[in-house]
């Protein structure tokens, strides 16, 4: 789907994310097709279709926010919202905290993909440079598993739904 919007992009063409999204969808499922069946895939495939469809109302009615602000709300809740069902139906439960969670750690995984990508650029050509960059991203990957086991040790942190029929989801 990103290397659809780009070529669109690149060409000066207005880009249809939800046609992208469709037809990286039908070129997955072509490519694999026992991907419909997994989990992963699924939840990929409707956090992303929740971001195109969602986004812009919510931030639209968070206008009175600053923009980095109302994005920052806006992904993590339209993410949530759609993946929200299939969460009940594979897993039978629901973290009431993964907005808030999703709030508090952007900014460690924002630091720590940036981190990861430009220590692995880096290590292609020099291993050893790669690696010492690497180091520092142990603190944030650290903060980031304590947030992790401490929402989680929250009560309420997970709540059963019992089981949910697919026609449900």
């Amino acid at each position: 789907m990103g290397s659809g919007a780009l070529v669109g992009i690149v060409l000066d063409r207005r880009v249809n994310s939800l046609g992208c999204l469709l037809m990286a969808l039908v070129g997955l499922l072509i490519w694999n097709p026992n991907w419909v069946g997994d989990i992963g895939f699924q939840l990929s495939f409707a956090a992303t279709l929740g971001l195109i469809a969602t986004v812009p109302a919510i931030q639209q009615r968070l206008d009175w926010l600053p923009p980095v602000l109302s994005g920052a709300i806006a992904l993590p809740l339209s993410a949530y919202a759609w993946t929200l069902p299939l969460q009940m139906y594979w897993f039978h439960t629901f973290s009431p905290y993964s907005i808030f969670i999703n709030l508090v750690s952007t900014p460690l995984v924002i630091g720590l993909s940036l981190g990861g990508v430009l220590s692995g650029l880096i290590a292609v050509f020099f291993p050893t440079l790669g690696s010492v960059i690497a180091l520092p991203l142990y603190y944030p990957a650290q903060a980031l598993l304590m947030l992790a086991e401490w929402i989680n040790r929250q009560p309420l942190s997970s709540i059963a739904t019992g089981e949910l029929s697919l026609w449900q989801c």
